[in-house]
Formats: structure tokens, C-alpha cells, sequence
């Protein structure tokens, strides 16, 4: 406020003040009333412009603006804030001094003059927004490439790692090997009478380590099929009656009913094909159980979107076209199929453990020139489980069960007829579907079968 203002009473209606241009003494007609007239109005804003624009603000705006240009773009200068604080300080106080009621008396000329003044100071907040938006997605674009570039280096250093791991792991059971042959070695000769002698390796007339430790033990393992419900139950007695053990020499050591399939463990593969003969040619056990056949234990891992219009001809091309597969497939099997397309998943079902650990470790397959991905199995999905009562162990064909059970509500309905909203588990009783990955009974089911798979490789 000016000088000849300081004095002046409040700015109540109908109070007395002085003008702020011509001194002159007049009544207040509305709040925030400073002059007597427009034309006194029009006088005191002309010699504000007039100060503004003098020569030393005129020398202080462009040492603002050198300042400006010198600082960096990504920083905002405070010079400009205080500016947009000033401009809106300015907005808000013509919207205090004039409110609508009182706008209707004010001139043509003021009203152009104050719409102008608010026009500029939104153009220029609209530049402050675009530059602060700019300089914004500059910040963003630079973080966003920082970060994939460490994300890219960061997953370089962790496969790096996994090979290094798998390194150790495979000289670690190398050595192991190798420890476990010296050993037997060692008391092969103390047991021979020359523990003077220094041990030489593993001796020719025995077993050693590695070849026992990398036995196929499911190679000694019979399996039959009931034929019927009505098969007579098996146990070591019956089976030996049944293989005339006193003449044959077959002695099995483990005999197993499980999932209407009886299973009989014997010394090696040579005792298996002579048992297999034996039991195929009783009437008494061919009357109830299918063919008897060495357990043939295979190794899966699945190919991803792959052509399976034509499964053999998939198989010769991926025995063919990759080394590690050559002579080691047993069978290929589709699990998923693309809607209106003749791409899907297959499951490779691998002679040995050894072909499944290379390619794993490869990831990939070349069919016809083009390599596609190779996971191992998701044993969420290998495990058995019946659809029937939900229980884990058996399948649907093979359920005793009286009730059936929905996999989605656990009530006594099938799991395509359920129309509940309400989730819970028939084994674990928990708030999800029976047979979600974090169910306790569902982990526990994963890890026996993970251990059975581990014990046949």
C-alpha cells in the first residue's frame, strides 16, 4: 500500500480513505477499494508499468535470466517459483478485490486489461508445466534405461552363476566317485591278502561305486496288471510258488500291490526277463494278471510350442537333428494344444537320466533349423491325484471311494457342477482349491513324488 494509504481507515463499506493516485479523500464503495475514480485507476497502473520496466528492473530481469540459462535443466529455479507464486498471489487478490457482485460496475477497459494480465499468467504457468513435464520424462527415460541395464546384467551374472554351480556340483560327485572306488579298492586287496600293496583302482572282479551308484535300479522290477478284480492277493510265498524258486533260483525280495498293479522286485534284468517268462506261461497267474514286463522307468522333460500334427515324425527329427537325443526317446506325448493352431506342448519321455540332465541343461532343441525351449516337468501338474473323491495315490479308474467330492467347494458334487463361490480344500480344508500348489497336502504329495523319482533315477 502506499504511503498516503498508511493512515487510512479499514476498507469497511462506507468508510472514508485517500486515493491512491490523486491523494483525494472518498468513501469506499466495495472492499479493496484504492481509488476514487478509473481514470485515477487507470493512472496509478500505468505508473506501476512504467516502474516495473525501468532500467535497473530491466537490468535485474536479464541478470535473472543469465542465471537462469547458467543453471541446470534439471533443477528447478527458484526464481521461477517465487515468479508463479507472485503471478497467483496476484490472481487471487484480483478475485478478492473484485468478487462477482461487483464485477458488473468495473469498466470495459479494466475488465480487458485484468482478463489480459490473467490470460498471460496462465500461458505462462502452461510453459512452466510443459517444461517441468519435460524435463520429468527426461529424469523417467534415464531411470528406466539405468535399470534395464542392470536388470540385463544382473540376469548375465546369475546364469553365469548357475553354470558355476553346476560345475562344482558335477566335479563335487566326481570326487565322490572317485573317493568311493579308492575305498573299495582298498578292501578288496585287504580282503585278498595284500594290504602291503599300494591300491591300484577298482578291481575288474567287483562292482565299483560309480557303476552301482549309476545303476538303473528299476531295471530290476516286474510289473503286472490285474486283469481283474478278482485276483488272488500276492505276497513273497506266492510269488516264489508261482516262479518254482527251489528249481528256477528266482528269489524276489519285495513284492508290492498298488493301483490294481502288482510289482516284484528281483536280483537284476536277467531275473526279470527269466520271471516275466515264467508267470506268462502259468494259466494261474495269466487268468488274472495281463502281462508280466520289466518296469520301464522314463525320464520326461517337455518341449514348448512345438508342431504336433505329426508326433512320429517329430520324434525322428528331434533323435535326428539334436546329438543328446539320439537312440534316447522312448515316447512323445502331447499335453497342450494351441486353440486353431498345430503348435502345442509335448512331453519327451527319455531313456536316461543323463539325456534329460543334458538337455535340461541345453534348454533347447533343434527341430527342422528352429530351436524351441525345453523345461523340466511342473510336478504340480505329474502328480496323481483322483478326480473323484480329490485324494492323492490313485486316479479315478482305480477310486474305492462311495461319494464323490467337488475339488472347488469340497461338497459331495462333481467339481463341473459346482456353482459356489465359497473355496475350500477337501484335503487340507483351507480356504482354496483342492490341489492348489500351496497346499500343505499338495506340497507334501510333490515331495513324495519328487523322492519316488529320485529313487528310480
Amino acid at each position: 500500500m502506499d504511503e498516503s494509504n498508511k493512515d487510512a481507515p479499514g476498507d469497511a463499506r462506507g468508510s472514508s480513505r485517500h486515493c491512491g493516485h490523486c491523494n483525494k479523500l472518498f468513501q469506499i464503495v466495495h472492499k479493496g477499494h484504492i481509488c476514487c475514480s478509473q481514470e485515477c485507476t487507470k493512472a496509478r497502473q500505468a505508473s506501476m508499468r512504467q516502474t516495473s520496466s525501468s532500467p535497473a528492473n530491466g537490468a535485474a530481469n536479464k541478470s535473472n535470466k543469465r542465471k537462469k540459462g547458467i543453471s541446470s535443466p534439471d533443477k528447478v529455479d527458484a526464481n521461477d517459483m517465487k515468479k508463479s507464486k507472485a503471478d497467483s498471489d496476484s490472481v487471487f487478490t484480483f478475485i478478492s478485490e473484485h468478487p462477482l457482485a461487483v464485477i458488473d460496475s468495473l469498466s470495459k477497459p479494466d475488465l480487458i486489461s485484468r482478463f489480459c494480465n490473467a490470460l498471460t499468467l496462465l500461458e505462462n504457468q502452461l510453459s512452466d508445466i510443459s517444461d517441468l513435464e519435460f524435463k520429468i520424462s527426461r529424469l523417467n527415460d534415464s531411470h528406466v534405461s539405468d535399470l534395464e541395464s542392470k536388470v540385463v546384467s544382473l540376469s548375465d551374472e546369475l546364469e553365469d552363476k548357475k553354470d558355476q554351480i553346476k560345475c562344482l556340483k558335477d566335479e563335487a560327485v566326481q570326487m565322490k566317485v572317485s573317493f568311493a572306488d579308492h575305498v573299495l579298492s582298498l578292501k578288496q586287496t585287504c580282503s585278498s591278502g595284500l594290504a602291503g600293496l599300494p591300491p591300484s583302482g577298482p578291481s575288474v572282479s567287483g562292482l565299483s561305486y560309480a557303476s552301482v551308484a549309476r545303476n538303473n535300479l528299476s531295471g530290476s522290477v516286474l510289473v503286472a496288471k490285474c486283469a481283474d478284480t478278482s485276483a488272488p492277493p500276492l505276497n513273497v510265498q506266492a510269488v516264489e510258488k508261482l516262479l518254482d524258486t527251489p528249481n528256477s533260483g528266482l528269489i524276489p525280495s519285495h513284492v508290492r500291490l498298488k493301483n490294481n498293479r502288482v510289482f516284484v522286485t528281483l536280483d537284476n534284468e536277467l531275473a526279470v526277463a527269466k520271471a516275466a517268462a515264467i508267470l506268462n506261461n502259468k494259466p494261474e497267474f495269466h487268468s488274472h494278471f495281463e502281462t508280466a514286463s520289466k518296469l520301464t522307468v522314463s525320464y520326461p522333460v517337455v518341449a514348448l510350442f512345438v508342431n504336433v500334427s505329426d508326433l512320429d515324425n517329430l520324434k525322428k527329427e528331434l533323435e535326428h537333428r539334436n546329438s543328446i537325443l539320439r537312440g534316447q526317446i522312448q515316447s512323445v506325448k502331447v499335453i497342450f494344444t494351441k486353440p486353431q493352431t498345430t503348435e502345442g506342448h509335448v512331453k519327451i519321455f527319455l531313456k536316461s537320466r543323463a539325456a534329460r540332465d543334458d538337455i535340461l541343461a541345453l534348454r533347447r532343441a533343434s527341430v527342422f533349423g528352429t530351436y524351441y525351449r525345453i523345461v523340466p516337468v511342473d510336478l504340480n501338474r505329474e502328480v496323481r491325484r483322483c478326480f473323484k473323491c480329490q485324494r492323492y495315490g490313485h486316479i479315478q479308474r482305480d477310486c474305492k471311494a462311495e461319494f464323490v467330492a467337488c475339488g472347488k467347494c469340497a461338497e459331495r458334487h462333481r467339481t463341473n457342477e459346482c456353482s459356489s463361490v465359497v473355496l475350500k480344500c477337501v484335503n487340507c480344508g483351507g480356504p482354496h482349491q483342492t490341489g492348489h500348489t500351496s497346499c500343505i497336502e499338495q506340497i507334501k504329495a510333490v515331495d513324495r513324488y519328487r523322492a519316488l523319482l529320485e529313487r528310480n533315477a
